[in-house]
């Protein structure tokens, strides 16, 4: 009985082997240009990707440290030496600080363009569009009335857009 699962074993070894070097035999097709061009776009697409989350890291952490420093400055003001009713209605009025802000600006700012493939929007369209990538940079503003503090935050922003092609 030892035998016969020590041959079962033995045959299941032998048909990974030549499985594994079936496999390693293996060659990948070689792409077409068309097959090509969309791996190198999909690439090209993920490392844009990655540059613009960069870009919005690049931003929030001087934000974050900016108000770290205010928020600092704040307390050591208050602490230094004010009345404590004075430190109450502070502390009181800056609970309310985002209730108070006022919308004073936004605009948007395209910073680049480029173009994408050629592509069909629908199973049966005989109409090809290519694709334009608009990348904007967006920048609000708010005000708070009571200390006079403005606030300005920037966002990246892509568009895409489908522009059709005449082919003759």
């Amino acid at each position: 009985m030892g035998d016969a699962i020590g041959v079962e074993m033995d045959e299941l070894g032998r048909d990974e082997r030549e499985i594994e070097g079936e496999l390693r035999g293996l060659k990948p097709p070689v792409l077409n240009e068309l097959q090509e061009a969309r791996v190198m776009r999909g690439v090209e697409r993920e490392e844009q990707r990655v540059a613009m989350r960069r870009v919005i890291w690049g931003r929030l952490v001087p934000i974050g440290a900016v108000a770290a420093v205010l928020m600092a400055g704040v307390f050591v003001m208050l602490r230094g030496g004010a009345d404590d009713e004075v430190v109450e209605v502070s502390a009181a009025q800056d609970g309310d600080f985002w209730g108070r802000l006022e919308p004073v600006e936004a605009q948007n700012v395209l910073r680049d363009t480029s173009e994408g493939e050629i592509v069909f929007v629908s199973e049966g369209s005989l109409m090809p569009y290519r694709e334009v990538y608009l990348d904007y940079e967006d920048a609000y503003r708010w005000r708070d009335p009571v200390t006079a503090t403005e606030l300005t935050v920037y966002q990246p922003r892509r568009e895409v857009r489908y522009v059709p092609v005449m082919i003759y």
